[in-house]
């Protein structure tokens, strides 16, 4: 029987500088490399990525391959490439230029085992930008909380099943990331944080992090729309509207999807 327990999915354009340092920090995963099979979804890069997967290749994991895409600069598209490829019973889509913490992975693992009617599992992370470093605390998972705002990690680990269950990390959103955890929820699948800070995402001009808040509001509606059945009817109305560019809708803080109570307030103004 297999011994591979996680599918690490590695989305990856122009980030081979990375590599090295990321494969630094599997190596001192402490569920141990050799239990988790590597996989690089790479869309077309034209740096030194190719060169650069031999620091992964080498690490003596449960197994090691390489998806080439051609290069469509859709990070959605990317990920659900990478996780078709994915055997192992847990997955996770880790960017390349992302730093876990030795117990990362092995908490995460410990907590889908445990709680078997969850599905998703992730951390407090820090978010450091230009040497600025600060602890994101996330709550427990609401699904109120997480229709009006993403409330996960940038790399939760999942249940094979949820992704199978799926349609996949959706390309209309540049909030592809929220509106997955949503379709988990919608599922079915329970959400869960761990309570503890094992994970940092670094922010840089490359990152679509700071590119995403440009489109912030039709990434939003998109999202609503996505995922009608998680969403109260007035919602659905400004998703709409606002993509159909009614004047009354009101993008709203970045961000953050208004409730109910927010909608009819834009409709009476």
């Amino acid at each position: 029987m297999s011994r591979t327990r996680v599918s690490i999915v590695i989305p990856n354009y122009n980030y081979g500088r990375f590599l090295p340092r990321l494969a630094l920090s599997l190596t001192n995963q402490t569920i141990g490399i050799d239990v988790c099979e590597i996989i690089v979804a790479d869309d077309g890069s034209t740096d030194e990525s190719m060169a650069m997967l031999c620091h992964l290749d080498e690490l003596p994991s449960a197994g090691f391959r390489v998806v080439e895409l051609e290069h469509t600069g859709d990070p959605a598209r990317v990920c659900n490439a990478g996780l078709e490829a994915a055997s192992a019973p847990y997955a996770v889509c880790l960017d390349p230029d992302d730093l876990p913490s030795p117990e990362w992975l092995a908490a995460c693992v410990a907590t889908l085992e445990e709680q078997p009617r969850t599905g998703l599992a992730y951390t407090h992370f820090i978010r450091s930008e230009a040497g600025d470093c600060r602890r994101m605390e996330l709550p427990g998972y609401s699904a109120g909380e997480l229709a009006r705002r993403n409330i996960t990690a940038p790399a939760p680990l999942m249940r094979r099943e949820v992704f199978e269950a799926s349609d996949g990390y959706r390309a209309n959103t540049a909030y592809y990331k929220w509106d997955f955890c949503i379709q988990a929820a919608v599922n079915d699948f329970g959400l869960y944080r761990v309570d503890a800070t094992y994970y940092a995402h670094m922010i840089h001009g490359e990152n679509l992090s700071l590119t995403a808040p440009a489109n912030d509001g039709q990434a939003k509606a998109n999202v609503v729309r996505n995922n009608p059945d998680f969403f109260p009817e007035k919602v659905a109305d400004w998703a709409r509207a606002l993509l159909d560019g009614e004047p009354w809708a009101d993008p709203f803080a970045a961000g953050t999807i208004p409730d109910g109570p927010a909608v009819e307030k834009m409709l009476k103004k």
